[in-house]
């Protein structure tokens, strides 16, 4: 009952977090790299890829090399298009999908500042009532094996109001003269989405050195430092550890169990004899002395990893049978290599996104 209870609200906040329109999110990413969109008929859609999408995509159903065309639906039944073109399902496994997270994750982090274009800054009219900058950040841990989590974070910074109004002293303010900032941290993105709604968008000119410039830097260090004291000391982070790292444990005790029953259904169980010493290593690789002990007396051996070891190396044994313990044996050193990586977890980091300049509507 209990992993009934967790399965289900797990299963809730996957679909809080995970509610995208794939179909859009694609278009989106497939317009901001510089391609082209059709929709041809309710269910499909026709998208001319950039040429930096069309690699490995020969065998795709729907694609067209020559043109870089690819008919893509989001109706599961449907296999060609009213012309009888073959189109594609795009699900969550699509190719094109992967293909536009990694653009706009390449965008979002400033693969494309070498263009001179930096596209993560942004200013709107927001509900606010005095000049406010939105930070947002992606909070993220690492491993050997890559990405293990990843959070979009959020900063509101109020900023101490606008320079001269309602002020004597019409000079700028110094650092130490200006009030503190008031930094609050958004950790969900339903918290600080009000601040943009793209239909309060505005052009950037001149807002940034009328409104920003004095208290911007200030701004976006305490900004970061918060998001980043928030984020990598934070509960939720040190549970998401925590919990990891118990996880691959568990899958470490999983697999040494997978490996023992494979080692009991191929040689059986440990005879009762004195164990042989030796090193788990590819028996290709081992000196004469110690593949010579291991064939000898691998069948006394209580550790299944060497077991099969031996057992793939005694010439007495089926070729068969000794071939599929060399197998077992690949994989389960794949495995622990794999479990190895993702266990070598990095700490918690914050990295910057962008920032949303929001003045008063």
């Amino acid at each position: 009952p209990d992993q009934l209870v967790a399965a289900d609200a797990a299963r809730a906040q996957g679909a809080a977090v995970s509610a995208v329109d794939l179909a859009d999110f694609v278009r989106d990413a497939v317009l901001l790299d510089g391609g082209t969109v059709h929709d041809r008929e309710p269910t499909v859609r026709e998208l001319v890829l950039p040429p930096t999408w069309a690699f490995g995509l020969d065998d795709l159903p729907g694609y067209v090399p020559a043109t870089r065309q690819v008919r893509v639906t989001t109706d599961r039944d449907l296999t060609r298009d009213g012309h009888g073109n073959p189109v594609g399902y795009l699900g969550r496994a699509h190719p094109l999908v992967r293909r536009a997270l990694d653009r706009v994750r390449h965008r979002a982090l400033g693969g494309d500042a070498q263009h001179g274009q930096d596209v993560r800054v942004s200013a709107a009219r927001g509900p606010v009532a005095v000049p406010t900058l939105l930070f947002t950040f992606v909070g993220r841990v690492l491993s050997g094996a890559g990405r293990e989590l990843e959070r979009v974070l959020g900063v509101r910074c109020q900023g101490p109001g606008v320079r001269g109004q309602g002020s004597e002293d019409p000079r700028p303010a110094t650092q130490d003269a200006r009030p503190p900032l008031d930094v609050t941290y958004l950790p969900t993105p339903e918290a600080w989405l009000a601040l943009a709604d793209p239909a309060g968008a505005i052009r950037t000119t001149g807002v940034f050195a009328e409104q920003f410039a004095d208290w911007y830097a200030q701004a976006q260090a305490q900004a970061h430092a918060l998001a980043e004291q928030m984020f990598c000391t934070g509960h939720a982070t040190a549970a998401f550890l925590a919990e990891r790292r118990s996880a691959v444990e568990a899958e470490r005790v999983r697999q040494q169990e997978w490996l023992r029953q494979r080692a009991a259904e191929l040689c059986g169980a440990p005879a009762p004899a004195a164990a042989v010493q030796v090193a788990l290593f590819d028996p290709a690789n081992m000196p004469a002395s110690i593949v010579a002990s291991a064939t000898s007396g691998w069948a006394a051996l209580d550790d299944p990893a060497l077991r099969l070891a031996g057992f793939a190396v005694d010439v007495a044994q089926p070729v068969r049978l000794r071939g599929e313990a060399d197998g077992v044996l690949r994989l389960y050193r794949q495995r622990l290599a794999a479990l190895d990586a993702r266990a070598d977890l990095r700490p918690p980091e914050v990295v910057e996104l962008g920032a949303l300049m929001v003045v008063p509507v």
